[in-house]
């Protein structure tokens, strides 16, 4: 392969929208089984005449969804990708080296589970060009096997004809469309983004609440009756007036579907409102209605476990603080 003059410059940062990456496994020695991943992230520097690529995927956003137990087992178990204790899968280049033909080669270390080994992709690349909004785009594709107990991936049942029900070798795959950052700094010299809440001198919440009374809330909101029958008041409990949400109180045509998430959005507002009265950085977003829908029950318990625990260790610690505070 023939080396290609530099045909990049600059910094390009990863089109979410039109990029994927995915791996492909034989099962049962009958077909390949595809999964993909839903939030990736990827950039490619180029100075002088060095290129380095680096790119992540959560493991939580792998398109394996249904049954419950399998995604589980995928996704949370040692046998695979323990993304409890490895959230991330990561890529970082050591040596990239694009031919004049378009063919491209990408040498670097994969981390899966937190463990790394040295893994070769081959495919091609297509040159920037400009948009119809100005942008300059470019496009690379990439394909490599690997072998998953190289990661500590052992799981494996064996067939009645003694043959392995799934595949050792994982085929990794990523088509990667790349938009050109203007007059942008590499990714570690930017400065790092703006906190979204602001240290306040005050223990009050935005309304002028105490975090405290905003916590007994939050607690109290699972077992109160008129928030299961999809109420527009939370509970006073003796902490001020009942405080209207303005989400929960809309008459609308989904007034059906927020009286019955009614309660996960509150308490996903209150929790923003609680973190906020104590300086904490809050990521002001809140679970959609079809989010909301695959991740509670009829009677508003999350299916997630896992999940359960953590936000009830999350507001055990606060109420836990707000204790001590208090004494």
């Amino acid at each position: 392969m023939a080396t290609a003059v530099q045909p990049f410059t600059g910094v390009y940062e990863l089109d979410r929208n039109h990029s994927t990456v995915q791996f492909a496994v034989r099962h049962v020695q009958v077909s390949m089984f595809r999964a993909s991943f839903a939030d990736i992230d990827a950039q490619l520097v180029a100075q002088d005449d060095a290129i380095a690529l680096e790119g992540r995927a959560l493991v939580e956003s792998i398109s394996i969804v249904e049954p419950a137990d399998f995604r589980d087992h995928v996704v949370r178990s040692a046998d695979f990708f323990d993304a409890d204790a490895h959230p991330a899968i990561t890529f970082r280049s050591t040596s990239v080296q694009l031919g004049d033909d378009g063919s491209a080669s990408v040498s670097g270390e994969l981390t899966i589970r937190g463990v790394s080994r040295s893994v070769t992709a081959h495919g091609t690349y297509r040159l920037p060009r400009k948009d119809p909004f100005g942008a300059y785009r470019a496009g690379v594709e990439l394909a490599a096997t690997v072998d998953r107990r190289g990661w500590e991936m052992n799981w494996q049942l064996p067939l009645p004809d003694g043959s392995d029900a799934l595949g050792w070798d994982v085929e990794i795959t990523a088509q990667l469309e790349l938009v050109k950052k203007t007059d942008a700094p590499a990714r570690d010299q930017r400065k790092p983004p703006p906190r979204v809440v602001q240290q306040r001198a005050s223990r009050r919440g935005r309304r002028g609440l105490p975090f405290e009374c905003r916590l007994r809330r939050l607690a109290r909101a699972r077992r109160h009756p008129r928030l299961q029958r999809g109420s527009r008041h939370g509970p006073a409990g003796g902490c001020g007036s009942p405080t209207r949400d303005r989400t929960i109180g809309r008459r609308s045509h989904r007034h059906a579907r927020v009286q019955r998430f009614g309660p996960a959005v509150w308490a996903q507002a209150e929790l923003r409102k609680v973190l906020a009265a104590i300086g904490a950085r809050v990521d002001d977003r809140e679970l959609p209605v079809s989010r909301a829908r695959e991740a509670f029950t009829a009677e508003m318990r999350l299916r997630d476990p896992h999940l359960a625990a953590r936000l009830r260790a999350i507001v055990s610690d606060l109420m836990h603080r707000t204790a001590s505070r208090a004494a």
